[in-house]
């Protein structure tokens, strides 16, 4: 196996003679899953592409190889997702991106789902989310430290699937991570739910406001939220009712309009401009008629005026914990939810980053 660079005149990068096997490519690095000549045993091995070495991967002992399942390279880390030969699927990570393995957590969904078991939050590092099997069942833990606490989703006012603030809520995990649907936002996250019961998508989705800590059922379905004014506005459709659903306040309060007759359909959404001009144009179809609508929408009449210094405040990642994590703590800008301004900054933008004490709980052993 072999990897060329065609931008470098078909430069060879990387090679390994005599061994059968599979490639994983990342990011910045290509994992290898190979069976050494003679031997019947798995092996792993990790070209980093940015320091030029190959590294042997070094899981755990008595942990027997039958498959990775993925390989990420994200935040500067290392994540590779292997089953066992018994099928037990596990997550392993290398913070350090050197050989050494450690693992974080097993009873990953299996692989034959068609749904991914792990996904990384792509903006802030540190926050994954895992379908995890507890008994029959597969419900989504989240970790706000690497991976080495896992707990249940909290979810707001959801009867029945709750307990303690702890839910047996299960997120479909996309295959492919679009920012403009599931992470549109540094701090803001939605996904559709399954009915854990039958494992199929029922319409709703869940949205959070603050990178995963806390969840909310939003009262639109069959659509995906809609972010605009840089996370100020959290927008989205039921396309059944034909109705508009819009909350200015992440959620506490949801205001309703409905759109059009009774024989038209929302088709899609397409968000554009941006602060002062930014607006959504939603298209439709008459079922009858066979013809499509346009319809522009806009708040430029609520927020007349641009968000000045009082209209911020300092936030903080949710890290368990506590705010310190590895000897740092950072807190960002972020707009108040009472201030009806156009927020005019497009990142996150860090306030502070101040040295903090590291403790055991920093790091995993």
């Amino acid at each position: 196996m072999k990897i060329i660079d065609i931008s470098k005149n078909y430069y060879e990068v990387v090679r390994h003679e005599k061994i059968k096997g599979t490639m994983f490519l990342s990011e910045s690095s290509v994992l290898f899953q190979y069976n050494e000549e003679n031997n019947d045993e798995r092996c792993l091995k990790i070209f980093d592409f940015r320091t030029k070495t190959t590294l042997k991967v070094n899981l755990p002992v008595h942990f027997e190889i039958k498959n990775v399942q993925k390989f990420v390279d994200i935040h500067g880390y290392f994540y590779i997702e292997v089953s066992d030969i018994n099928g037990l699927n596990c997550l392993f990570a290398s913070y350090d991106r050197s050989e050494y393995f450690v693992r974080l957590t097993c009873g990953l969904e299996s692989e034959n789902s068609g749904y991914e078991s792990v996904i990384y939050h792509p903006l802030l590092s540190g926050i994954i989310y895992a379908n995890l099997k507890i008994g029959k069942n597969i419900y989504t833990h989240i970790s706000m430290n690497y991976g080495k606490n896992f707990s249940m989703m909290k979810l707001k006012k959801k009867n029945g699937l709750c307990d303690g603030g702890s839910c047996n809520i299960k997120l479909s995990l996309p295959t492919v991570i679009h920012r403009n649907l599931y992470f549109q936002k540094d701090w803001i996250s939605a996904f559709d739910m399954f009915d854990t019961s039958g494992n199929k998508l029922i319409g709703e989705h869940l949205i959070s406001f603050d990178a995963g800590q806390n969840w909310k059922s939003v009262p639109f379905s069959y659509y995906h939220v809609q972010i605009l004014n840089q996370g100020g506005i959290a927008l989205g459709f039921n396309w059944r009712s034909r109705k508009i659903m819009y909350s200015f306040d992440e959620g506490k309060t949801f205001y309703y309009n409905k759109l059009h007759g009774s024989k038209e359909v929302i088709v899609n959404s397409w968000k554009t401009g941006k602060f002062q001009n930014e607006s959504l144009i939603l298209f439709l179809r008459e079922v009858e008629n066979k013809t499509f609508l346009v319809t522009h929408i806009d708040f430029s009449n609520i927020l007349d005026r641009t968000c000045g210094n009082d209209d911020y405040y300092s936030w903080n990642p949710p890290i368990q914990n506590g705010a310190c994590f590895h000897g740092r703590e950072i807190s960002y800008k972020k707009k108040k939810l009472n201030s009806m301004c156009v927020d005019t900054e497009p990142d996150l933008k860090i306030l502070k980053s101040k040295p903090c004490p590291c403790s055991l709980d920093d790091y995993r052993w």
